[in-house]
């Protein structure tokens, strides 16, 4: 059987195809988005360890801008 010109199986291939590529890129989001999730968990505890190591750094070292 044939569609416009292009075998049903042809077509079919190609849904397929664009199907499983929908899935993988669905599971990258996800993947992407629990990473941002984790990360933005952890920035006050980083920005809270930044602040005290600069306390604890001598005046003389510390940067200019490190805040």
């Amino acid at each position: 059987m044939e569609v416009i010109g292009i075998p049903l199986a042809a077509n079919f291939a190609t849904v397929q195809l664009h199907a499983n590529t929908v899935q993988f890129l669905d599971a990258q989001i996800k993947a992407i988005d629990n990473k941002i999730d984790e990360l933005s968990r952890q920035i006050p505890e980083i920005v809270l360890l930044r602040i005290l190591l600069l306390l604890l750094m001598p005046e003389k070292d510390r940067p200019l801008m490190s805040l």
